[in-house]
């Protein structure tokens, strides 16, 4: 009998630690050599309605395939290629891969299939009612190679200062170092967006804040330690009059290029062009790269000039895929509830999309004009996809862009409807093997409720928070790699939503 050797592996949650005693041998004489694996952790967990991918590692026989099976065959699915669907209940299942040259031989992984436990309270912000920013905006990050989450906001009793709080285990909470803004942030959570990488070993941070109006933007760059901040000055990059500093972001490519997508500005050195408009979306990029120590000045930033805004922009997501870079925005069609997203990519040559000297309107998100809150859309990369979901009076549009083209967006698949809060924004993050839609309920319970996609379809939205609040305003956070073991994400996804009590205070929680 052939010896065989499995390795079983969860590629999307984390990595699957646990040892497997192989099958009893046949033959007292031909004994079976001890299975030895080496994985972490040895229990993994995930939402129901769920799916995530593994894969099985046969080694001793030329025959490597596997039979995937359920130890608990009503607890969920596996498909032949090792995609396991979660069920509705939640609880223990057990998924085995068998040899199918040496059906002796198996392994079993145990997937805790689980709701989160209670949501904790991250910071209180006083009157900042739209702390956590918008849903598409990023203040919640986490350092894989340090163990530990960081969350940045403005508070209403400092209004020259950005705020920070760390977690290890995202339930005690701990305040960071401050920043000096040099300027008043408005007590407006919707000005702030920030994001993170690792360059060269280094943790940086990258942070694009709004000034009140007609003041511009800043630029803050800092470096993450074990339980520490290093923050470099403070750096204005636009002072021309911004009408509305609503909805920043910035993303970092791979090779280190900083960009800032900052305020809609209108254009005097342009004259209005039928059907463009009289404004435009204000880009900064950096013309050095950031390799993890890199002090980046406003000098070391250019400014371009995306023409073609009908009027004002109230928020935006960036995605970076290498070095191509994903811009949506609302068209302010009819401000401040947009009808539409525009769409503008980067190549990585560095030119956009559509090219901003030859003024021309952006090709649209949506294949219709809807109105929608100006809050109420969510985007995200996942799959090999760049998705987008906005909420519209009949429910949700789902639709899709394949990164590393220049093609056209495509309707997704349709979403179950549910009424939701208007304004209170929709959710997007990578989760396992999909994509996980996650918004606040129009109810007197204000549930927090999600939807998975796989792929395919998307899931009933299934309660995740029941408890009575007031909240406002979700946001969420998908973690970076693990630089160290490179092979999935080292923490699972947050979220977390602005909550009214005696002050408004960032509820948070951690997924499954």
């Amino acid at each position: 009998m052939r010896a065989v050797l499995f390795a079983l592996l969860l590629t999307a949650c984390g990595r699957v630690d646990f040892g497997v005693t192989p099958g009893a041998s046949d033959s007292a004489t031909d004994a079976i050599p001890a299975v030895t694996l080496r994985f972490t952790p040895r229990i993994t967990t995930q939402l129901p309605q769920t799916a995530v991918q593994f894969s099985a590692q046969v080694s001793g026989t030329a025959d490597t395939r596997v039979v995937w099976s359920l130890d608990e065959a009503d607890r969920g699915t596996i498909s032949a290629d090792g995609i396991y669907t979660a069920p509705v209940q939640t609880g223990a299942v057990h998924v085995r891969a068998t040899s199918v040259a040496d059906p002796t031989q198996s392994v079993v992984a145990t997937i805790e299939v689980a709701l989160p436990g209670a949501p904790v309270a991250l910071a209180n912000t006083g009157s900042v009612s739209n702390a956590t920013g918008m849903a598409h905006q990023t203040h919640l990050i986490y350092a894989p190679d340090f163990g530990e989450w960081w969350l940045w906001y403005v508070a209403s009793n400092n209004d020259n200062e950005l705020l920070t709080s760390h977690s290890t285990d995202f339930v005690t909470w701990s305040a960071g170092a401050r920043a000096d803004i040099t300027d008043a942030h408005a007590n407006d959570g919707r000005n702030l967006s920030v994001a993170d990488k690792v360059l060269n070993g280094q943790h940086v941070v990258h942070v694009s804040l709004g000034l009140p109006s007609g003041r511009g933007f800043a630029h803050l760059q800092a470096s993450l330690g074990q339980g520490t901040i290093t923050f470099a000055t403070t750096q204005p990059l636009s002072s021309n009059g911004n009408v509305d500093p609503d909805g920043p972001a910035v993303v970092i490519t791979d090779a280190g290029t900083v960009v800032h997508a900052t305020g809609w500005d209108a254009t005097p050195e342009t004259p209005p062009l039928f059907p463009c408009g009289n404004g435009d979306n204000e880009i900064f990029t950096s013309t050095i790269n950031d390799n993890g120590t890199t002090n980046l000045l406003a000098a070391n930033f250019r400014r371009d000039v995306l023409w073609c805004v009908p009027t004002t922009i109230n928020a935006r997501y960036m995605a970076a895929v290498g070095e191509q870079i994903y811009l949506l925005y609302d068209d302010g069609g009819n401000n401040p509830r947009p009808v539409n997203l525009f769409f503008n990519q980067r190549r990585s040559d560095g030119t956009w999309l559509p090219d901003q000297t030859t003024r021309t309107v952006p090709p649209s998100v949506f294949g219709n004009d809807n109105d929608f809150d100006l809050n109420d859309w969510g985007a995200t990369v996942q799959g090999g996809n760049l998705h987008a979901m906005r909420r519209v009076p009949a429910g949700y549009e789902h639709r899709l862009f394949t990164v590393g083209t220049e093609g056209a967006w495509r309707d997704g698949a349709a979403v179950p409807i549910l009424a939701g809060k208007p304004g209170s924004g929709i959710y997007l993050t990578p989760y396992g093997t999909g994509v996980l839609a996650v918004q606040i309920a129009a109810s007197a319970a204000n549930e927090v409720e999600y939807s998975f996609f796989n792929g395919v379809m998307w899931s009933p939205w299934r309660a995740l928070v029941t408890t009575a609040a007031t909240r406002n305003f979700i946001a969420g956070s998908a973690p970076l790699v693990d630089s160290a073991n490179g092979n999935g994400p080292a923490a699972r996804p947050a979220i977390m939503w602005t909550e009214s009590g005696l002050v408004f205070r960032i509820i948070g929680l951690q997924l499954p």
